[in-house]
């Protein structure tokens, strides 16, 4: 059966993606609310890879460190498999080079470098951690949450 075409003109579909666009842009908004920033609460992000913090809550941690609050990442995995199979980086240079990137852009948003947790797992193996591997995991996690004491958590 041949595909069915839309009896709609392109104009039209257009105009019908930008009005859906719009009502889903409001719809948004009108759930959001700005986070309201605490100077003196601690926050830890826990982060699966290097740059989902950044990604996921630069913004926020941005905020927060401006507002004089301390925060704490801790990074999950390693990314050494950030790119398999790159001709020129091993993953170790590749997990080196991303904790490396991870504590840059931790700089340029005012974390400092003695707030960085990195438990290096290795990447790509979260979702299949034998039960002695996941609970080595959750023992880095714990050790980082006793250390860091937390008010919030979040995990982009």
């Amino acid at each position: 059966m041949p595909p069915r075409r839309s009896r709609l003109s392109s104009a039209t579909r257009l105009a019908v993606r930008r009005l859906l666009h719009q009502l889903a842009r409001v719809g948004l908004r009108g759930r959001s609310r700005r986070y309201a920033v605490d100077p003196g609460v601690t926050a830890l992000v826990l982060a699966p890879h290097s740059d989902d913090e950044t990604l996921g809550c630069g913004g926020l941690l941005f905020r927060k460190r401006a507002a004089g609050a301390s925060i704490a990442v801790a990074y999950l995995t390693d990314g050494s498999a950030s790119h398999p199979d790159h001709p020129t980086l091993t993953p170790a240079a590749l997990a080196a080079q991303r904790q490396d990137e991870a504590r840059q852009a931790m700089r340029l948003l005012g974390v400092a470098d003695r707030d960085l947790h990195f438990l290096n797992l290795r990447d790509g193996t979260l979702a299949d951690l034998d039960p002695t591997a996941a609970r080595d995991a959750i023992d880095r996690i714990g050790r980082v949450l006793q250390q860091v004491q937390p008010a919030e958590i979040f995990l982009p």
